[in-house]
């Protein structure tokens, strides 16, 4: 009867053990959820925060844009707008003789897609190669196929057209 007695204290003892472990655990995913919803709580407040600071930076920007332009109203003599300077590339005229013209001008215009008379070949700084007056045609600062901008342009001319100058 001890015996008996004895397994039924474990298995009561075990049970208590089983109980207080799934106690243990069920407090851990409380933990958890809880540590979830701060986590959250967190976010909302960080892009709350990110917003208004973004709308108060637009509202400095309205406000100070509405002082300049009634500024520029009350002394128009003493505030203009300055003009930005604009850099226009470098024309570097290169003079060739035929066969030198043939290997550096033998590109096809990435502009117009054809192939331009030999005294007629710019290549940028990027070193992309256009037709002359596609190239003077393009409006931008910026070289047409890559976007870079453009600082130099080198001229190709044939020796026989040094007229051109």
């Amino acid at each position: 009867m001890e015996i008996v007695n004895s397994q039924n204290d474990e298995a009561e003892q075990l049970h208590a053990q089983i109980d207080q472990l799934r106690n243990a655990a069920d407090q851990l995913r409380l933990e958890a959820v809880q540590l979830r919803l701060e986590g959250d709580q967190l976010r909302y407040v960080a892009a709350q925060f990110r917003r208004d600071r973004y709308r108060q930076e637009q509202l400095h920007q309205a406000q100070i844009n509405t002082i300049v332009d009634e500024f520029r109203l009350l002394f128009p003599e003493i505030v203009t707008p300055t003009p930005t300077p604009s850099l226009t590339p470098i024309i570097i005229k290169k003079v060739l003789s035929k066969e030198e013209a043939e290997a550096v001008m033998d590109d096809d215009c990435v502009i117009c897609l054809a192939t331009h008379k030999m005294t007629a070949a710019c290549t940028s700084n990027c070193g992309h190669q256009f037709g002359k007056l596609c190239l003077s045609n393009w409006k931008k600062d910026t070289c047409p196929l890559c976007r870079t901008k453009v600082t130099e342009i080198t001229e190709f001319i044939v020796s026989e057209d040094i007229s051109l100058f």
